[in-house]
């Protein structure tokens, strides 16, 4: 009769101990995939916000000393958005408030400007080139890949020979 209790005990134990471990190990997997889905938001959100910098340089870089309202409107946005973005870029000191309408892009908003826009000309040319050597591949006579096969096999024929 004592043997039958321990073990209906030990199974009752052993069953609390599993769920506990289960809800456990539930628990850390949710917590997890909420952290990553908080940072892939974040990112996102930084990303965003490196954007509306962005256009708003951009925006600012066609005339000497431009309205904010022009800007904004040029930009296509919101006054809350605008007023974020020229907070941040004039606490980077990017641009500068010479009056308190006027919006000026500083030397260092203008270098920040350049170089992206470098970055952006040469991830073009990247992808161009990429783009151009397929469209070679793809333009080249039955003949011309004839020979190049005949060449490639010469030279593995070579390799192996050593």
């Amino acid at each position: 009769m004592i043997t039958e209790i321990n073990v209906i005990a030990a199974g009752v134990v052993a069953a609390t101990a599993s769920g506990i471990a289960g809800l456990l190990i539930t628990s850390f997997a949710m917590r997890r995939t909420r952290l990553v889905h908080e940072q892939v938001a974040r990112q996102r959100h930084r990303s965003a916000e490196l954007a509306r910098s962005l256009l708003v340089l951009e925006m600012a870089s066609d005339q000497e000393e431009s309205p904010a309202v022009d800007i904004a409107v040029r930009a296509r946005l919101t006054p809350a958005e605008m007023r974020q973005a020229t907070d941040e870029l004039i606490g980077a000191e990017l641009i500068e408030e010479p009056s308190p309408e006027l919006l000026r892009l500083t030397d260092t908003g203008r270098q920040v400007l350049i170089e992206h826009r470098l970055e952006l000309e040469l991830e073009d040319s990247v992808l161009q080139r990429r783009a151009d050597k397929g469209s070679e591949r793809l333009q080249l006579s039955p003949e011309d890949l004839d020979s190049a096969i005949e060449a490639t096999v010469k030279s593995l024929r070579a390799q192996h020979a050593h």
